[in-house]
């Protein structure tokens, strides 16, 4: 046993020995301590090293510190060296500063437009790093305007000597070379899209000067579209003075088929179930010219319809303008029916980002001789207003990371339809109304597969007098899940989301979700009834993809301030996804 212990000793005293040995001991000494050289203590290297074949480098990016700061001079007189540490003698030099930097044979307005001022190099110190910058801002401007050969370099250097300080002139010279134009985009590959449709969404078109910063976007940009993918890089050739832009591309399943239902308790009736359903149709690209035709039609309770049709038609007449059309019916049982048709013209700005006017028409009719009582009314309304949509997620479908956000909002007139069951006395038959919206999300990983949503959506009515048959409905699985489908009526309210994901594959993953909300019902409020809730929900669920599509289902449960949580009246939603 004692000689075991003593081979163990002996065994790490030299295992210690020899990782001691691994480090390499640096140190830099300078020849004139006396002079004045403060860039001295602000300039580090590292003392220990892994071993002595790093020092040189070391010695190297730490002159690079001094040239850096107008020392072009420095140094190393001599080094001494033995197998585990290296002393180093500097000699730093005087410092070199601008006489002056000018403009040479550059442009001038070129100069301004980088923010080149020649007073900054005047008497100054030389700073390799900015004379590099300069030259890269340049050469970026050429690149983008025509240039992608183009050279910067300093020409005509001059030395000066004054008392202990040397100073450097020179001129910038700038060598162009050829100017390209674009000649045209080929698109090699089964895709179907219009060369129309392509040229707006890259921005570049037959004409445009060659342009670096587009082109290189060119193959992030594509990543974007739904409903194409690369299968090679970007290609470019060049002939005497254009480029020609070659794109792989293959068509993607974009379009989709969503069908959904649900199984509710009836309160009506106890012990049967409820059966809600959804279906949605998107067609995405159908023509080539990446527009969209989507049809949504759902019936969340008993004898309520709803349907809601959109056309989007991208980048009219070859110009950076879209125009979309929305129409959206509802019919709630027997009592009003809704008609909403919304008409905007969308300025597209990068990455699919867009700025949107509209013009907004809502028309709510009461059905079979309804009473015009309070809480509702027939009314007719029309709205202006502006919109803008960001986007930038890694996959639309499930994404990891990155962010959406809409805000929008409208002003216009409102009027109540004669009625003689109204008193005009008390109502405004014509008042202005304005209306908010603001939805967004955050999608956080945390790990490889686990990402946190974060989500919040809010919206705003407000005018002189309120209907309940106007109001935001809200509740249920596209909105405050654990809670019947558009249970709740608001004027105003908002939702927050946080939801945890496990991802299992591209289009599956597991969750848990805790959904919460705030909302007011202004009409309540002046029937002095209970007019603010702040109901919450929560549960889990799944989404994985099949050969027929992406399924999912999920189970919540919800509570609000009148009433706590019953699990007789979860809620069970499932849906498929089908992508074509």
């Amino acid at each position: 046993m004692r000689i075991r212990v003593q081979i163990l000793t002996f065994l790490l005293f030299i295992s210690t020995g020899l990782l001691a040995q691994n480090v390499h001991t640096l140190t830099i000494e300078q020849l004139n301590p006396l002079e004045p050289n403060l860039i001295f203590k602000e300039i580090n290297y590292k003392n220990e090293l892994p071993n002595s074949m790093l020092v040189d480098r070391e010695l190297q990016e730490y002159l690079l510190q001094y040239y850096g700061n107008g020392y072009l001079a420095a140094s190393f007189d001599s080094t001494v060296r033995d197998s585990i540490s290296t002393t180093a003698y500097l000699t730093v030099g005087a410092i070199y500063k601008w006489a002056r930097l000018s403009s040479g044979n550059s442009n001038e307005a070129v100069l301004s437009k980088i923010g080149f001022r020649d007073k900054l190099y005047n008497k100054k110190r030389f700073n390799y790093t900015e004379v590099r910058k300069l030259q890269e801002k340049l050469i970026e401007y050429y690149e983008n305007h025509g240039y992608p050969f183009v050279s910067v370099k300093l020409d005509s250097l001059e030395f000066l000597s004054e008392k202990d300080t040397e100073y450097i002139k020179a001129r910038i010279s700038v060598t162009k070379n050829t100017q390209y134009k674009v000649d045209s985009i080929i698109i090699k590959g089964g895709a179907k899209i219009a060369p129309v449709y392509i040229y707006n969404y890259l921005s570049v078109k037959p004409g445009d000067l060659y342009n670096e910063e587009i082109i290189s976007k060119i193959s992030a940009r594509l990543k974007e579209l739904r409903f194409v993918r690369e299968t090679k890089p970007v290609e470019i050739a060049f002939t005497d003075k254009s480029v020609k832009i070659y794109l792989y591309l293959e068509s993607k399943k974009a379009s989709r088929f969503d069908g959904m239902a649900g199984f509710l308790p009836n309160s009506e009736t106890t012990g049967k179930l409820l059966i809600t359903g959804e279906a949605r149709l998107k067609l995405l690209n159908s023509f080539g010219r990446g527009e969209l035709i989507a049809i949504n039609w759902k019936s969340l309770q008993p004898r309520t319809q709803n349907l809601k049709a959109q056309i989007t038609y991208p980048f009219v007449l070859s110009s950076p303008f879209g125009a979309d059309i929305n129409f959206t019916l509802y019919k709630r049982d027997t009592i009003y029916l809704d008609l909403i048709t919304d008409v905007g013209i969308q300025y597209i700005l990068k990455r699919g980002n867009y700025l949107r006017a509209f013009v907004k028409n809502k028309e709510t009719r009461l059905l079979n001789g309804y009473t015009q009582q309070l809480p509702y009314a027939s009314t007719n309304t029309t709205l202006y207003g502006l919109g803008y949509n960001m986007q930038k997620l890694d996959y639309i479908f499930n994404p990891r990371r990155g962010y959406s956000l809409f805000v929008s909002g409208g002003v216009g007139n409102k009027k109540i339809k004669n009625d003689p069951d109204l008193n005009p006395d008390t109502l405004e038959v014509k008042s202005t109304e304005y209306n908010v919206t603001l939805d967004l999300d955050f999608y956080i990983p945390i790990a490889q597969r686990m990402v946190i949503n974060i989500g919040v959506d809010a919206s705003g009515l407000s005018s002189k007098s309120m209907f309940e048959n106007e109001l935001f409905r809200i509740g249920g699985m596209g909105s405050l899940r654990g809670f019947d489908e558009e249970s709740m009526v608001a004027s105003s309210f908002v939702i927050y989301t946080f939801e945890y994901r496990y991802l299992l594959e591209q289009n599956s993953y597991l969750y848990l979700f805790f959904n919460g909300a705030y909302y007011e019902n202004e009409v309540r409020r002046l029937k002095n009834e209970v007019w603010v809730d702040v109901p919450y929900g929560y549960g889990a669920g799944i989404s994985f993809e099949t050969k027929a599509g992406i399924f999912s289902i999920s189970y919540a449960l919800g509570q609000q301030r009148h009433s706590g949580v019953e699990f007789s009246s979860s809620k069970i939603h499932f849906g498929i996804i089908n992508r074509f």
